[in-house]
């Protein structure tokens, strides 16, 4: 008995030494700073680099102030954040690309004017807006419990040991979800079925775990308590790279799911949109969207003229023998399989060269098609020409799209007569050396790969944009450089105003060009000009274009 209560002695000794305060020492880890990044951080990256393989136009993108709409950040101390404004324009800046992002900042550019730093002119105006919020929080939406109590005496009378000891495990789940719309600027409408209503699920856990005895009427215990909980902040901006991706790529119709290297499938909205272009398009504008998608297979020669001709025939055969699928009835479903199978993102195309096998006749809208004459000289054949814009009459700031198409090749110059007398060589320039063209091809000016624009400024009035083409070569004509940030523009020898007034009429503008392109593999030009076709017209076709400019 006298060993007995001097072993619990001296264990009841112990745990009153064990329990005094000790002398602590804490380390603390040090990490360096890294970058932030999600999921889907680098599907963003993939998706501008998508938006440059099909050749997207700059879309400029703002976004309004995006809020926690539920409510849910103030009654519940911050557990989710209550403005994401700041993660979407990162999101959207991260892109690249043909992606181009505007901010919205008001007071900024009021105080801005204020100062006499900047005013509003020569400001990007966005075309769309991201607006949306995060419209659902439910918290514990799943939870559960585990664990076990034990207690008990041991021995008998007053002092007698005892022994409590309990464990409690809980968990549970909780639900938040964005939703991100679009809106056109110009309408001021949201556009249809572009949208993105994504769901994700964070946890919680935590772990109570209780022990405790008594010696000799004295208590001793342990408790420990653990919590974990998934980052709700972090699992926001993981729904934000995601709907933007989603809402983005709807918008722009492009496979956005091959960004994403989680076997993501294609987007229904997507399939379903390209399939009603296809089918609500004319035939020139189906053999158009046919031409730009043989473009990302490889067929970087071929240009979007509308004209279903030998070389675009012979695409057609050569990757739907690759691919697998049937090009003998060019409809939408042909169009879907090209849309779908397209090599992008690093894919290696299958098909092997540019195909050379001969066209058989194939057929769209019910017409057969084969392979379409040559378009080169044709001795006897008159050169017709001709010169058009997109709009009769134009506001300032507005862009200029000029097209021009020959039914031979033929060498050509366009020049721009302003309302006040000023004579401009818009091409060839200094961004743009092309002065020989393909007979039956359609071109325009600018291109989206350019590195210029045709923006309207004063001084406005009729005005009319020339073309002069010839089989042979044009003779020189003296010109003059109108300086830098006008895209490269050329100034005919007219006296001191021509050089004096570099903006006036169409303002030449620098644009950044969507993929800098050798002109003669843009436009599939031969590597050395051909020479003059013995017999051909030595006469100068000129054409001519009647616009209108004024101010808004």
């Amino acid at each position: 008995m006298k060993k007995r209560l001097m072993l619990v002695t001296l264990l009841a000794l112990s745990l009153l030494l064990s329990s005094c305060k000790q002398p602590t020492d804490v380390t603390l880890p040090v990490e360096a700073p890294k970058a932030t990044e999600t999921s889907y951080s680098q599907a963003l990256k993939k998706f501008g680099r998508l938006t440059r393989e099909f050749r997207v136009s700059t879309l400029r993108v703002q976004t309004t102030q995006v809020q926690d709409d539920t409510g849910s950040s103030a009654a519940t101390g911050a557990e989710i954040p209550f403005d994401i404004t700041k993660m979407i324009m990162s999101a959207i800046n991260g892109i690249g690309g043909s992606i181009q992002f505007i901010p919205y900042d008001p007071i900024y550019i009021k105080n801005q004017a204020a100062l006499n730093m900047t005013t509003l002119e020569g400001k990007m105006k966005p075309e769309i807006v991201l607006n949306g919020g995060i419209t659902e929080f439910d918290r514990s939406i799943e939870s559960g419990s585990s664990g076990f109590d034990f207690g008990g005496s041991f021995g008998a009378g007053k002092n007698s040991p005892s022994l409590d000891a309990g464990k409690q495990d809980r968990d549970s789940v909780s639900s938040i979800t964005i939703d991100l719309n679009i809106t056109d600027v110009e309408t001021m409408a949201m556009v249809p079925r572009v949208q993105a209503v994504n769901t994700m699920k964070v946890f919680k856990a935590a772990s109570d775990l209780d022990l405790g005895f008594s010696i000799f009427g004295a208590s001793f215990g342990y408790k420990s308590s653990i919590k974990k909980i998934q980052g709700r902040h972090a699992a926001v901006r993981v729904l934000v790279d995601l709907s933007v991706l989603e809402t983005l790529g709807k918008y722009l119709n492009l496979p956005y799911w091959k960004c994403v290297d989680q076997g993501a499938k294609p987007d229904p909205v997507v399939i379903e949109n390209i399939r009603d272009q296809y089918l609500e398009a004319n035939q020139q504008g189906r053999v158009r969207m046919i031409q730009n998608l043989l473009y990302v297979y490889g067929f970087r020669g071929l240009r979007a003229t509308g004209n279903l001709d030998g070389d675009t025939v012979a695409a057609i055969k050569a990757v739907s023998a690759a691919y697998g699928f049937q090009a003998q009835t060019l409809d939408e479903n042909f169009y879907e399989q090209l849309f779908l199978n397209a090599p992008v993102l690093g894919e290696k195309s299958k098909v092997q060269g540019s195909a050379g096998a001969a066209a058989q006749n194939m057929t769209i809208d019910g017409s057969v098609v084969g392979r379409a004459a040559s378009q080169s000289a044709q001795p006897g054949v008159p050169l017709s020409v001709d010169i058009k814009t997109d709009k009769a009459v134009y506001k300032q700031g507005e862009k200029i799209r000029i097209t021009l198409q020959g039914n031979k090749d033929f060498y050509g110059k366009i020049v721009y007569l302003t309302a006040d007398g000023q004579t401009v060589q818009l091409l060839p320039n200094g961004m743009r050396s092309l002065d020989f063209f393909k007979g039956g091809r359609t071109y325009n000016v600018p291109e989206d790969s350019d590195g210029f624009s045709l923006d309207v400024a004063p001084p406005y009035g009729a005005e009319r944009i020339m073309l002069y083409a010839s089989e042979s070569p044009l003779p020189p004509v003296k010109t003059r450089s109108l300086g830098e940030g006008t895209g490269g523009m050329l100034s005919l020898e007219g006296g001191k105003q021509a050089l004096t007034n570099l903006s006036r009429g169409i303002k030449i503008s620098q644009a950044a060009p969507a993929k800098p392109v050798a002109t003669e593999a843009r436009e599939a030009a031969p590597p050395m000009k051909p020479q003059p076709v013995q017999g051909a017209s030595t006469s100068v076709v000129e054409r001519a274009v009647a616009i209108t400019t004024k101010a808004k």
